[in-house]
């Protein structure tokens, strides 16, 4: 699908979503979460081919291989908490919505540490002040 697809699609989600709000909040709300989903798949099946290609680019370097890895699990876990955070938004929570950001950022420095200990090491070796 093209963007303008995507979007206008959206769009009409948006004003469909606005005329149910005045009748029912919980349809707005599904509607809304709908939408994110679709728009969620279609992000993720033209995702595929990129990271086909990013693997295959990558093949037999294991370092490269584990960075790209790292790299796609982080940008799932910003996707996922975007899309979380919006959909508690939408449905009035808030609160939810920050619990949602503050667990990913949690998860991201829980993912990334063990590299940032290691780019520590290397660079304490690299200055003299390791063994």
């Amino acid at each position: 699908m093209s963007v303008w697809t995507v979007s206008g699609v959206c769009l009409v989600c948006v004003l469909m979503g606005k005329l149910l709000e005045g009748q029912s909040r919980e349809y707005a709300v599904g509607l809304s979460l709908l939408c994110g989903c679709a728009v969620a798949g279609v992000a993720m099946a033209a995702l595929l081919p990129i990271r086909d290609q990013l693997t295959a680019l990558v093949q037999g370097n294991a370092a490269l291989s584990s960075a790209l890895s790292l790299l796609m699990k982080g940008l799932g876990i910003c996707y996922l908490a975007g899309f979380a955070t919006n959909v508690c938004k939408d449905a009035g929570a808030a609160s939810y919505a920050h619990y949602v950001e503050w667990i990913a950022r949690l998860s991201l420095v829980g993912l990334y540490l063990p590299v940032l200990l290691d780019l520590a090491k290397q660079v304490t070796a690299w200055l003299g002040g390791g063994a």
